[in-house]
């Protein structure tokens, strides 16, 4: 699909243990890493990705899913973790071996709030190595914002930003923010525009446009013709990702952002 509507990039998931899909097939618990005989499983030997077709590797968001109880259950992000970064890189480069081809860009997420801005750091530094050294190319690292994750804000993304900027300028080239507007817009709610404003420029890599992960209309709560307008000043290679999840939509939603880019 991605190919038939002359996509550059497709996102692709890179994610632990999710669901009790997975649990069933892979025997395994929500949250535990995949191996190498799980990817083969999840992924076909190539993902059937067209050579011309390029992906970005979409790792774990860590949502809550309610169990048979009514608790909500959720795969962690444990930055803070030595063994759990090393474990996390070791499983995205089998999900690129299986895929066939290194992933341009890795989206990350923040977690919670034991996680702190100098792991985050760390890991995009171990996860940039880490790649070079099997795949011989340097992805860009993104990190996306999350509803009630210790990043979520546009006050928490610029105090990301300004703390990379003094303590690990060597990233700023290398990483930058994929601003997930819908996620930014439940976070903030009234007081959105204010915290988009606070938002650096220069950090801003990619945004993820949908409503709830529904086709953006322009009567959503969420201004897009203010949010493109944005987009349109901004300097580089911006990645927009229609995230919808309705196949029957795509087209709507690529066509909707190409509208407001062209005004």
């Amino acid at each position: 699909l991605g190919k038939i509507l002359g996509c550059k990039y497709i996102e692709v998931p890179g994610t632990l243990i999710k669901n009790k899909t997975e649990e069933r097939l892979l025997g395994k618990t929500i949250g535990q890493f995949l191996d190498e005989k799980d990817i083969q499983q999840l992924y076909s030997k190539g993902a059937d990705l067209p050579k011309e077709l390029r992906y970005i590797l979409h790792t774990e968001p860590s949502l809550g899913k309610a169990d048979q109880y009514g608790q909500k259950i959720s795969s962690p992000i444990n930055w803070y973790d030595r063994e759990w970064r090393i474990n996390h890189l070791e499983m995205i480069k089998l999900i690129s071996i299986q895929l066939g081809k290194p992933a341009d860009f890795i989206e990350i997420h923040p977690g919670y709030q034991r996680n702190k801005y100098e792991d985050i750091a760390v890991a995009i530094l171990e996860i940039i190595d880490g790649y070079k050294k099997a795949f011989d190319v340097e992805p860009l690292i993104m990190l996306e914002n999350r509803t009630e994750q210790f990043i979520s804000k546009g006050r928490d993304i610029r105090d990301f930003w300004v703390y990379l900027e003094s303590e690990h300028p060597e990233l700023i080239s290398k990483s930058g923010i994929i601003l997930d507007v819908q996620q930014l817009f439940t976070s903030t709610k009234s007081s959105f525009f204010k915290e988009l404003s606070l938002i650096p420029p220069q950090c801003l890599r990619g945004f993820h446009i949908h409503a709830e992960h529904r086709a953006p209309m322009l009567n959503d709560r969420i201004d897009w013709k203010i949010v493109f307008g944005i987009i349109k000043e901004l300097d580089g290679r911006i990645v927009i990702n229609p995230e919808i999840h309705q196949k029957d939509k795509v087209k709507y939603s690529i066509d909707f952002c190409e509208r407001l880019l062209s005004k």
